[in-house]
């Protein structure tokens, strides 16, 4: 009797135990899919550069870099139209992001940038007009991607657009992928792209060289994020930082922006915006003390900033 009463035992922990190595398999495959794939929807910067402008207009920026690729890129044929494009120009400079999304670590490449690279048929060389592509958590302090001036390797800019493949498949889809594993990031908030297109006019034995005159600095299409998760916006909240110089106010946060307003001393409302993130040119502005109030994913907060002249 006390053996089988043993067995019986044996039995029901292995049941145990095996109903709950089920519950945490369904535990980590629930938690693994419900990350999810984004386009970058928010810009927090824009530096352009010299040469090139399109698609800087108010009437296609930033809506033609959000969103997928253009469907018409090809190996030999890249997007041109400034409402699918922007070009940040030679030497220019464009921070984005997701404003409700971080970009993770996750497995293979965690985000692809798409420019307008090409192979140009008469001589099979790929046109390139490269970025370093660098991130950050708070939009201050970024970390960048190695890369290497010569072979373009570590650089945006450089892999043709496969348009009518799937944007979130980095084996298929083109453009140049990057994984947050290689610089020692488990997520990352904002992307920025520094043009250095100049590194293939200097030397003709460069592999991508191309002559200055006919580069125009490179040439953003879309950012897909293939690894992302929802940022939890009440616990994001505590990480509000913000610049004050003298010419400019900028409020960073991880969290969406619903709205802000600018009141002078007096109370009275000088500008009301709902922009994705919150930089003030004091330019604009007469001397005088200001009050920012920002609504936060639902929260109000108030900062004070001086202009001087």
């Amino acid at each position: 009797m006390k053996l089988r009463v043993f067995r019986f035992n044996v039995k029901l922990f292995v049941l145990v135990v095996m109903k709950k190595s089920l519950l945490i398999l369904i535990a980590f495959f629930c938690a693994y899919t419900a990350k999810s794939q984004v386009y970058i929807d928010t810009v927090l910067s824009l530096k352009p550069g010299t040469v090139q402008n399109a698609g800087q207009d108010s009437e296609s920026f930033p809506m033609n870099i959000f969103g997928p690729p253009s469907a018409l890129a090809k190996y030999t044929v890249p997007a041109s139209d400034p409402k699918d494009i922007c070009s940040i120009g030679l030497d220019g400079e464009i921070i984005v992001g997701n404003k409700s999304h971080y970009i993770i670590d996750g497995p293979g490449p965690d985000f692809t940038i798409f420019e307008n690279a090409f192979m140009r048929l008469a001589d099979s060389m790929i046109f390139a007009e490269p970025g370093i592509v660098s991130v950050s958590e708070n939009g201050i302090d970024f970390i960048e991607f190695p890369y290497d001036s010569i072979s373009l390797e570590g650089c945006a800019g450089v892999g043709p657009t496969n348009g009518d493949k799937d944007p979130f498949n980095p084996s298929e889809s083109g453009g140049n992928s990057f994984d947050l594993a290689s610089i020692g990031l488990s997520k990352a908030k904002y992307i920025k792209i520094k043009d250095i297109t100049r590194v293939v006019t200097y030397d003709t034995k460069h592999k991508y060289y191309s002559p200055l005159f006919i580069v125009s600095g490179f040439d953003l299409d879309a950012i897909a994020i293939i690894n992302s998760s929802k940022i939890n916006s009440v616990n994001d909240l505590t990480n509000i930082k913000y610049i004050d110089t003298d010419d400019y106010f900028k409020l960073i946060t991880e969290s969406p922006v619903d709205s802000y307003e600018i009141f002078n001393v007096n109370s009275n409302r000088i500008s009301f915006t709902n922009n994705d993130y919150i930089f003030i040119n004091k330019h604009n502005l007469t001397q005088g003390i200001y009050f920012l109030r920002a609504n936060i994913s639902g929260q109000i907060l108030t900062y004070k900033f001086l202009v001087l002249r």
